[in-house]
Formats: structure tokens, C-alpha cells, sequence
């Protein structure tokens, strides 16, 4: 068994778990399709994540790292309490939980989701409750949903029976540590009937309303008065609107899913708004946010953003997928393609904190303009507004009366710094100047004192949306002594510091001090009265030295002879190494010295003169409390000459030679048609990739991939206002098909696009830049494609391939496919 997480508590919150507490008098009421609480009338605004310690995966690898998932589900919730999220919603997975006729099985699953609701209870946080997931589950269970498709639950009649009976079961059953049903229990607020349905083909509008009406009136004859919702993910909007459920339920993935690998373009332009959710078919019905995601993507630029776009769409409640139990965090182990933890991705989730801010202060249907103006959006104060996001800053920002929030460095200042009575960030700004990597907060107790609360440093050793293991570590969390100076007036330049653990106080000078992990209270020098009565909770993992360095390097895919190679490296130690790369040019092996940038990063510059055609090898080598080790294995360092070593590789071409933006033999996610195929087929020059479909259904069928062209470019940055067309060789992989379609984006995500014609032969096909036009039906920012506008190759940064349904309206049920064998841009 792998050796557990061990969890450093100092002291665990009082437990929500009183065998009958009184059930809540808030409830949560659908009033004229808007979810208002019924004690003040007020309109609700609720703001979190998925989490299923009790299910699936994370269930599975939880007990494989030998953790108590109980403890686990406590520390995790103390966290989103931390960051004042008050929703959690969860797809159950009742294959799991059930039996073949939908019975309700009373098993460790159920028990861990009772006390997830306990406990989340007690500490203000409500439930959106999915019954049927359908899903498979690495967990043994013969639920009823094994018997049948999800296009078969939806339509066919012979699985009713079982949905109604586990439907009614699943509300009337009595959480053991609160003793009250599911249906009576106002923790839980709402229910989604079931997650995700799809549908078979040609199913009606009228057969998808007579199905969600069956599992509504399933639903309400346990005598539950909750908001039903019914998931909109797979269409069908009028049916959902002319249905006896109070609302739909919508996703939103704008980076896609399961890339492998971080996707690092601007998606601000991508995320301005979500019209379909304002549709005019749902009428008088409620709407919430079910999943969404900045799937893939590394930064803490975004979420605010959608947040805003979700209560411009009437959005009432959005929930997040999905927050990693803390155990697994450090291997973003389950859904690698998301990662959200405050320990191990900080600045992500002050992102997401900060989301939630505005989710909550926003208007429901309110309007902030178009990108890049609504970058900065909500509330004016101090003559700007409350919230900012910026992709070029990778930072999202909250700044009111009386909080100032941010999720990276920042110049901004409160306008009223004596009014602040929050602040949260990670890094450092006008008001808290700190060298960590990890999140800290204040918060004002009383005039004078203030609670701080530092996690430890969090350094990411990998990238964390590729591959899924136990075995690699994403993210490692150090313990450091680090310099804070607080610039608050309420606590002058002289404060002292009394730390839970280390309870003697010492004098703050000139508002800096010194810090560990934990928790802390700020007192103003002079202040009369009585000290403040100081929360000690804390959680986190607790310190392992001895470690040997981390070190995350991802050489450029390619590079250009003669132009010097920037170097980006991130070494983990719980001390302070020295680094530096040893490369071997022309036929010497030399060294050059890294310096470090900021904490546990490390920069450098191998000189252009060393870089010739052929491959460049080169080795990191850290000199540590370990001694000298080489990377990329963490070998001990031999003698540069021995050249025994693994080592880095990069390709270097004649800077003069076309730039290969793809090669047939890569493999893509396509998008779009379920059916779609991928293969590689040989050809006398070399493999080509061919992606298939065997019909096309009506527009707008079709299938796509996508290629994020950031780091392919990388080293031709400065040089591609030069390239003055796009060359492709490909052919139409079967006979119906005549054309593809091809668009180019810039960094801001202007789409410029045009389609290319297709015969059975091998061609080449150069396309200059003026053939392209901008694409205004795709998302982009709204001032681009005027008059006189233009592609601006210089900002190349994504191509996307597409053939579909519209291109060959006579021959669309015919099979189709492309082969496309290499794509590249000329001069």
C-alpha cells in the first residue's frame, strides 16, 4: 500500500454531526422561475463545486493511499468553507448504491454521502443532489442502470419502473448523522433529475417531456417541495420548457476536455457570454450551472469571467468540476483534466474564490459589454470596477470597500485601505508583500487584531492535466520560513505576532515578520482591551523533508539554428540550490549557470552560436543539500564528459526551413460526431493522419481537432509577420467528400477562416493569408473583423480542421474522411 497523506490539524472545527439537528428554517423556493429563499424572499446566488470523496475514482484511490475518507471529506469542506463556497453538487452514482429493480442499498457510498451532507450542513453549505448518474464505476455495484443505455433510460418505457422506485427511495432515505430525509433535509436545495441525458435518434420533444415529467412526479409524490431541475446538456430545450420541472441546468467546458497536456491560449474572448442560456424556450423556468470548467488550463485568469457570463445568462447556481480531495491533489489524481485545491494549485483556486465573489454580488441577467472591455466588470468602486480578470497578468482580482482579493501578483490598491476587512491572495501586492508560492489570508476580528492564516508553498513538478497516476507527483507542497510585511492602517506599522503553535509574540517592525504554515493574530502595538478569541483551524499536508529536488523542465518541441534558447526550470527543494545546464555543442560538452527568477524557479540562455542543425542533448544539474544530481532522472552527477546520462532533447532546423505546425503520424482529440475515427495510413513520403465519420447527421454535424500552436511557435516568435501563407498536404479520404474547412486564431482569438477543396489525389495546397476572412459566427472579440481588418500571422495561435454536414448537403449520409499527412506555414 502507498504511503498515506498525512493530515496536520491543529485543531479540527466542532463536528455537524448531532444525531437530530433541527432541520434549517431556509429553504430554497422556486417562485415564477426565480429560486428565492423562503425566510427573506431574497433571490439566491450559490457558488461552488462537484466532490465525490463518496464515489467513482476518488472513492477508489482514497482507499488505495489508506486515508480516512471521513477525515478527508471534513479537511476538505474546512477548505471550501475557507474560500466561502456554499454549494456542492453531486451526480450520484447509483450503480453504486442500487439494485437491478432500484432499490436503495444502505453501503459504505450512501454512509460517506450522508456524512458529507452533515457535515456540509454545518458548516452553510447546500446541496444540488443528482440521483442518477448512470455512469460506470471502478466500484462494484449491479445497479439498475447496468440494464440499460442512457438513450434506452430516457425513452424507453420498460426503465421506468426501476428510476421511479429508486427516485423515491433515494429522497425518503434518512441520513443516519442528521436524521432527516433527503426530501425533507434543507441542506439539500434542489434536485437534478439526472446528469447528463442523451437520447436515441429521432426522439421527440414530446417523449423527452413525458420522461422528465415521469421522474418529477416521482420526485414530488415523496411529498418533497424542492426545485426539480432537468439537465439541458443534450438539447431538447423545449421540451424542458413545456415540462413540469422548475428549471434546466447547463455546462460550459470553453477549453474542451482531456487535452493531455496544459492549455495555455487566452480564453477570455472565448468565455464573454452564454447565450444559450437566455433561450427564449425555457420561459418562466429557472436556470443553474451543473459542471463547468477551465478544463486543461493552468492560469488563474478565468473564472471570474465566467461567473460574470453566468448571471448574465440568469444563472442561480454554478458549480465547479471538479475539487480535488486534498490526499489526491498532489497527483490530481481522478479527473486529470481538472485540478482545483487550495494547498496544491493556490493560485487557481483564489481564482475561483474570487468567482465566487462575483457571482454572488452580480445581477442576475445583468450586462457587462463586450471582450476585452468586460475584463473588468461589476460594481464601481473607487471609480473603478469591483472585479478584473487579465490573461497577460494571469491574475483575477477583487477589489471592494471592504475585501481585496487576488490570485497572483498585483499593482492595484484598495481606494480604501482603512476600511479592508478581508484580504486573500497568493504572491504579493500594495497591501501584503510575500515571497511564497502558497495562499494567505487576513481577516479583521476586531479593530486592531486580524486572524492570518498561510498555507505552505506549492510548487507544481509536473504538468498536472497529462497523464493520471498515484505514482506522479503534480504538485509538492514545502514548508518554508518566508518575510511578510502587512500594510494595513487598522494595524499600523507596529503589531505584534503570536503564532497557535509558537505562542510567543514577537514585534512586527515596520509591519514585517516572519512566517511558517499556520495561523496567526496580529495585534496593534497599543491597543486596550481584550485580545480576540483566535480559530485555530488549520489543515494541511504536513512537512516532508528529505525529499530529493523536483525538477519540471519540458523542452521546446523543436528550436532554430543560431538563435539563443531561453530556459525555464523549476526546481522543488525545501533549501536553496544552485542549478545549471551542461549541453554539448559542437562536440564539447559546456556549462551554463541558471539563475534563480523568483522562488523555485530558475532562468537561463544557451547561446545561439552553440545551436546548430541536428539535435541539441543537455542535462540540468542541481546542487542541493543532496549533493549534485542530474536531470531528467535525478541521477547522481558523473563528470560532463562521461556522457553516460539521460538528457534533454531538442530538434533543432535551418531557421530558413518551412515551420511544421503538424505531422501525420500525431494523434488529435476531434470534437463534434460521436462516430468519428482516427487512424494513420502510410503514404511514399510518410504517415498521414485520417479521421473518418460514416454519415454526417443535418448542419451543423460535423467533426474537428484542434491544434494549440503556442509552443510549436515558440521559437519563432518575432519572425512569423514574415510567413506569408499556410501549405497542406492532404487528400478526401472517400469519395463523397469535396472539401475542409480551416481557421486560423489569433492570441486575442480572432477567428479567420476558409474553406480548401479536396480530391481523392495527394496535393499540396498553399494558401495565402488574404484568402482568409474573419469568421464572425465564431466566438471573438467584438472589434475585430471590421473594415480593413486582417489576419495578422505574427499572432498565429491556434488552426482548428473541419468537415462536416454543410460543406456536402447532398452526399452528407455518405461516409466521409480526410487524410492530411502534414500542415505548414511558408514564406
Amino acid at each position: 500500500m502507498r504511503h498515506a497523506i498525512v493530515l496536520f490539524v491543529l485543531v479540527v472545527a466542532a463536528r455537524a454531526t448531532a444525531a437530530h439537528p433541527s432541520p434549517s428554517p431556509r429553504e430554497l423556493v422556486c417562485d415564477r422561475g426565480v429560486l428565492r429563499w423562503s425566510d427573506t424572499g431574497e433571490e439566491a446566488a450559490l457558488f461552488g463545486v462537484n466532490y465525490y470523496a463518496p464515489h467513482w475514482q476518488n472513492y477508489l484511490d482514497l482507499g488505495t493511499l489508506g486515508v480516512d475518507r471521513d477525515e478527508t471529506i471534513r479537511n476538505d469542506l474546512t477548505h471550501l468553507r475557507r474560500l466561502r463556497l456554499d454549494l456542492i453538487r453531486i451526480h450520484v452514482f447509483d450503480r453504486e448504491i442500487s439494485d437491478r429493480d432500484g432499490n436503495l442499498r444502505d453501503n459504505e457510498h450512501l454512509r460517506l454521502l450522508d456524512r458529507l451532507i452533515a457535515e456540509g450542513q454545518g458548516r452553510g453549505i447546500a446541496f444540488v443532489l443528482t440521483p442518477i448518474a448512470w455512469w460506470a464505476t471502478p466500484n462494484a455495484g449491479d445497479g439498475f442502470s447496468n440494464d440499460f443505455s442512457m438513450p434506452r433510460m430516457t425513452t424507453d418505457k420498460a426503465s421506468l419502473p426501476a428510476q421511479r422506485n429508486y427516485l423515491r427511495q433515494f429522497l425518503m432515505h434518512r441520513n443516519r448523522y442528521t436524521g432527516l430525509t433527503f426530501a425533507e433535509d434543507r441542506a439539500v436545495v434542489a434536485i437534478e433529475l439526472i446528469n447528463e441525458p442523451q437520447y436515441s435518434p429521432g426522439t421527440t420533444d414530446a417523449q423527452v417531456t413525458a420522461y422528465i415529467d415521469e421522474l418529477a412526479g416521482a420526485v414530488r409524490a415523496t411529498g418533497s417541495r424542492k426545485p426539480i431541475f432537468y439537465n439541458g446538456w443534450g438539447g431538447h430545450l423545449n421540451a424542458v420548457g413545456r415540462s413540469t420541472a422548475d428549471g434546466c441546468t447547463f455546462g460550459w467546458y470553453p477549453s474542451g476536455l482531456a487535452s493531455g497536456h496544459a492549455v495555455r491560449r487566452n480564453f477570455l474572448g472565448a468565455v464573454a457570454d452564454y447565450p444559450e442560456m437566455r433561450s427564449p424556450a425555457l420561459g418562466g423556468k429557472a436556470r443553474g450551472v451543473y459542471e463547468f470548467d477551465a478544463a486543461d488550463i493552468p492560469g488563474s485568469y478565468i473564472y471570474p469571467a465566467m461567473a460574470r457570463s453566468f448571471r448574465s445568462g440568469g444563472a442561480q447556481f454554478a458549480a465547479q468540476f471538479q475539487y480535488d480531495p486534498l490526499p489526491l491533489a498532489r497527483f490530481n489524481a481522478g479527473w486529470q483534466t481538472h485540478y482545483l485545491n487550495l494547498v496544491y494549485a493556490p493560485g487557481k483556486t483564489l481564482s475561483f474564490m474570487i468567482a465566487g465573489e462575483a457571482f454572488r454580488a452580480l445581477p442576475r441577467l445583468g450586462s457587462w459589454g463586450s471582450y476585452p472591455e468586460s475584463n473588468a466588470f461589476g460594481p464601481t468602486v473607487g471609480g473603478r470596477p469591483s472585479f478584473r480578470v487579465s490573461f497577460e497578468d494571469d491574475l483575477s482580482e477583487a477589489v471592494t470597500a471592504t475585501a481585496f482579493l487576488h490570485s497572483n501578483n498585483t499593482h492595484s490598491r484598495p481606494p480604501a485601505p482603512e476600511r479592508l476587512e478581508r484580504v486573500a491572495g497568493v504572491g504579493s501586492s500594495p497591501v501584503v508583500e510575500y515571497n511564497g508560492t502558497g495562499a494567505y489570508f487576513l481577516d479583521r476580528l476586531s479593530p486592531g487584531q486580524w486572524r492570518l492564516e498561510v498555507y505552505p508553498d506549492a510548487v507544481w513538478v509536473n504538468d498536472p492535466f497529462g497523464r493520471d497516476s498515484l505514482t506522479r507527483e503534480v504538485s509538492r507542497v514545502i514548508w518554508r520560513e518566508r518575510l511578510m510585511r502587512v500594510h494595513l492602517p487598522d494595524l499600523g506599522p507596529r503589531f505584534s505576532v503570536r503564532g497557535v503553535e509558537a505562542p510567543d509574540t514577537v514585534p512586527a517592525a515596520e509591519g514585517a515578520f516572519k512566517v511558517t504554515p499556520g495561523v496567526y493574530l496580529l495585534r496593534r502595538e497599543g491597543l486596550t482591551g481584550a485580545t480576540a478569541r483566535l480559530d485555530p483551524t488549520f489543515v494541511a499536508p504536513k512537512p516532508r523533508p528529505g525529499r530529493l529536488p523536483a525538477v519540471w523542465h519540458d523542452p521546446p518541441r523543436t528550436w532554430i539554428s543560431g538563435k539563443p534558447l531561453p530556459l525555464h526550470i523549476t526546481v522543488a527543494t525545501e533549501d536553496e540550490p544552485r542549478a545549471s545546464v551542461v549541453y554539448r555543442s559542437k562536440g564539447d560538452w559546456k556549462t551554463q549557470t541558471l539563475s534563480a527568477e523568483r522562488p523555485y524557479q530558475f532562468i537561463g540562455t544557451l547561446p545561439g552560436d552553440d545551436l546548430r542543425a541536428g539535435a541539441l542533448e543537455y542535462r540540468v544539474v542541481v546542487d542541493s543539500a543532496h549533493g549534485p544530481r542530474s536531470y531528467p532522472q535525478a541521477n547522481v552527477a558523473q563528470p560532463p564528459l562521461a556522457g553516460k546520462e539521460p538528457v534533454y532533447s531538442v530538434p533543432v532546423q535551418d531557421a530558413n526551413a518551412p515551420i511544421r505546425l503538424f505531422s501525420g503520424d500525431e494523434r488529435v482529440r476531434t470534437q463534434g460526431d460521436d462516430s468519428a475515427r482516427q487512424a494513420h495510413v502510410s503514404t511514399a513520403s510518410g504517415p498521414a493522419l485520417r479521421v473518418s465519420v460514416p454519415r454526417f447527421g443535418p448542419p451543423p454535424a460535423s467533426v474537428s481537432f484542434r491544434l494549440e500552436l503556442d509552443e510549436r511557435l515558440r521559437p519563432w516568435q518575432g519572425e512569423l509577420a514574415g510567413r506569408g501563407a499556410i501549405r497542406l498536404k492532404l487528400r478526401a479520404g472517400e469519395r463523397a467528400t469535396s472539401a475542409l474547412e480551416l481557421v486560423v486564431l489569433e492570441t486575442d482569438g480572432s477567428p479567420w477562416g476558409c474553406n480548401i477543396p479536396l480530391t481523392g489525389d495527394w496535393q499540396e495546397v498553399r494558401v495565402p493569408w488574404d484568402r482568409f476572412r474573419h469568421f464572425a459566427q465564431w466566438a471573438g472579440p467584438a472589434d475585430r473583423g471590421r473594415p480593413g481588418d486582417r489576419f495578422h500571422p505574427e499572432n498565429l495561435n491556434a488552426l482548428n480542421v473541419c468537415f462536416g454536414a454543410w460543406l456536402f448537403p447532398e452526399t452528407a449520409d455518405r461516409p466521409h474522411a480526410v487524410e492530411i499527412e502534414g500542415i505548414w506555414l511558408d514564406r
